[in-house]
């Protein structure tokens, strides 16, 4: 018999792990191809541009340039 207020647990669905063991960093799964490109992009010289192929990059072309927008973000708030 179940005291007042105390819920009867359902088991468990997933495993658990100590919060020490949870990993910290986080690298995107577009982390190659924006670090290429913020390299190639940070040699041009004024007036450039970069040619990309489309079938060269391993997401959409969308999902490249968001990839793109957040790391030059977070690259602009360092400086």
């Amino acid at each position: 018999m179940a005291i007042k207020g105390e819920r009867k647990k359902a088991p468990m669905r997933f495993e658990s792990m100590l919060q020490i063991e949870v990993p910290k960093g986080r690298d995107g799964k577009h982390k190659q191809i924006i670090e290429l490109l913020l390299n190639d992009i940070s040699q041009l010289e004024n007036g450039s541009a970069l040619k990309i192929p489309l079938a060269d990059l391993p997401d959409t072309k969308e999902n490249i340039r968001s990839a793109l927008s957040r790391a030059t973000g977070k690259e602009e708030s360092i400086l």
